[in-house]
């Protein structure tokens, strides 16, 4: 996933919306003559790209654009709300931080996102009853709250590739007992704290 979030910080850095973040797109392939588990990733499929002046502003094409499991709640609508977030932007690359959230949860799970619900009433449960992947019981702590800053519903509250790649770092960090967790946190807490600002 750290891979994932520097290549989708870099398309963000260039100014292109990725539009369909999900596990199919992700290519991994071992690297045993490194490190024993060492992954190379790579994103695919970009059919969906778009520039960022491209995505200000919803159209049918936009609304219908993604996996419906992986898309930003707001792009499940068959047509745009009336809502100036939504007009933003800023919201369309947000989207694809609630795609990394969502490929996320299915990494650490095994599952796909929301696994058992059905279609239609998926984006009212995401946005009106706080519906969301499950984690598993063992998720560390920093763990969860990376995710779950991502899959915010308002694109404001979610913080962009950079924050979490630097997230990431210290996740990783944590992981292997390079950092104290107190150390750790406080970091993150103010690299959010910088983003907002």
């Amino acid at each position: 996933m750290v891979q994932v979030a520097d290549a989708m910080r870099y398309l963000h850095n260039e100014k292109i919306v990725q539009r369909d973040l999900k596990i199919s797109n992700i290519l991994v392939e071992p690297i045993t003559r490194c490190f024993e588990g060492y992954l190379r990733v790579k994103l695919a499929n970009f059919g969906t790209t778009k520039p960022y002046n491209m995505t200000e502003t919803f159209s049918t094409q936009t609304s219908d654009q993604g996996t419906r499991v992986y898309a930003a709640p707001k792009i499940l609508y068959d047509k745009p709300m009336v809502d100036q977030e939504l007009k933003s932007p800023n919201f369309p690359p947000k989207a694809d931080v609630w795609s990394f959230a969502m490929v996320w949860s299915e990494i650490l799970t095994g599952e796909p996102p929301f696994k058992g619900e059905k279609r239609a009433p998926l984006c009212t449960k995401i946005m009106h009853q706080d519906l969301r992947p499950p984690l598993p019981n063992n998720c560390p702590d920093y763990l969860c709250s990376c995710i779950t800053s991502c899959w915010q519903t308002s694109p404001k509250d979610q913080p962009n590739f950079s924050s979490i790649c630097m997230n990431f770092m210290f996740a990783k960090a944590m992981s292997l007992g390079i950092f104290p967790l107190e150390i750790s946190n406080h970091v993150l807490l103010e690299s959010n704290k910088i983003e907002k600002r």
